[in-house]
């Protein structure tokens, strides 16, 4: 089957190929060697095109390596993930040292967390990194990812918190969900139904959440203030994560038929089949490149798509239940919440060819 991410030819955007021909089409004359000219220029135009072109232009100039193997701190159930500002910053739910730092998402630093809880997930955003959890202290924030802070926060079972167009907003599997511009100071809302929401993202002007087990979603228009909650299709059960990339809302389901939802509204969504068949915890967009992680079922645990259509299977070094996934320094780490030391970090780099 054909991998196009190992495709290697100057792959051109149909922009790119109109602008060519309406070049050649006003510049042509019967001059043949004034012609041969304007093959020159459209030709310099096609090269200087590729060199400036990213992964996020055109993610089939690019290429994901092999995933690699690197030790994780400690034996914990790694489960947030976060790049930002030159770092890789990870929680977890377990473990003495429940927080481990790296610059290129091989070589990792352990540090102590704030207090001892389920730390389940880690956002960073108008210079603060924030941590939320679902047990014990329910959230800490950091401004350098080493030294930790406990923060006040509604005793509610948080399961994953984002940080997009200027706001912090937390979930949680209760009657109340939290908002904050600072990520100190915390404001509540009404969750949109008592579900296990466990995951929400922001893009195209919305907000969206997903849920397990009730097969429902929530958007919200007005930045996280009010919430209305919206059917999946059938065949897709135990919606674990959401992202957004591409103009396109992409979910994962730990079971079902299906295990793929894709929308461009929020509202409307259409099913997948995955690569393989999963227990999909999560997934990532990031640099053109679509990332899904499985914490178990018969396939490679790890798949990538450019469109969140279509999948391809990735191999890791070990099949570990992996989760937390993040991208930084042309470099996507997956953590595991199991397995050997060694292989609770898998790593590959997608950059250009």
């Amino acid at each position: 089957m054909l991998d196009k991410q190992k495709i290697r030819l100057p792959i051109l955007s149909l922009k790119l190929y109109f602008i060519s021909l309406v070049y050649l089409i006003f510049t042509y004359n019967c001059n043949p060697n004034q012609n041969t000219s304007r093959l020159t220029d459209v030709i310099k135009i096609i090269l200087l095109s590729n060199a400036i072109s990213t992964c996020e232009d055109d993610p089939l100039l690019c290429t994901l390596s092999e995933f690699q193997s690197a030790p994780a701190t400690e034996l914990n159930e790694w489960l947030g993930l976060q790049y930002a500002n030159g770092q890789f910053v990870a929680v977890a739910s377990d473990g003495t040292n429940q927080v481990m730092r790296s610059t290129d998402g091989k070589s990792w630093s352990p540090h102590s967390a704030s207090a001892n809880a389920q730390w389940r997930s880690i956002t960073y955003g108008n210079g603060i990194w924030v941590v939320v959890s679902n047990n014990g202290q329910r959230l800490m924030t950091s401004h350098d990812g080493i030294v930790w802070t406990n923060r006040i926060m509604t005793q509610e079972n948080y399961t994953s918190v984002k940080f997009a167009n200027g706001k912090f907003i937390a979930v949680s599997t209760g009657t109340t969900w939290a908002i904050s511009i600072d990520g100190i100071t915390w404001t509540n809302i009404n969750s949109p139904s008592v579900e296990d929401w466990n995951d929400l993202i922001y893009g195209n002007g919305i907000w969206v959440a997903v849920s397990i087990g009730s097969r429902k979603l929530a958007t919200s228009s007005d930045n996280g203030i009010t919430w209305t909650t919206h059917h999946s299709p059938g065949l897709v059960d135990d919606l674990t994560s959401i992202t957004f990339g591409k103009g396109v809302f992409v979910a994962v389901a730990r079971s079902g038929i299906r295990q793929i939802l894709v929308s461009w509204n929020g509202v409307d969504w259409f099913s997948y089949a995955g690569h393989d068949d999963g227990y999909w915890e999560e997934v990532h967009y990031a640099n053109g490149l679509f990332i899904a992680s499985a914490s178990g079922g018969s396939g490679s645990r790890i798949m990538s798509s450019t469109d969140g259509l279509f999948w391809t299977s990735r191999i890791p070094t070990a099949p570990n239940p992996y989760k937390a996934i993040g991208f930084g320094n042309d470099t996507w780490v997956i953590l595991a919440t199991n397995g050997t030391l060694e292989s609770r970090v898998q790593w590959a780099t997608w950059k250009k060819n």
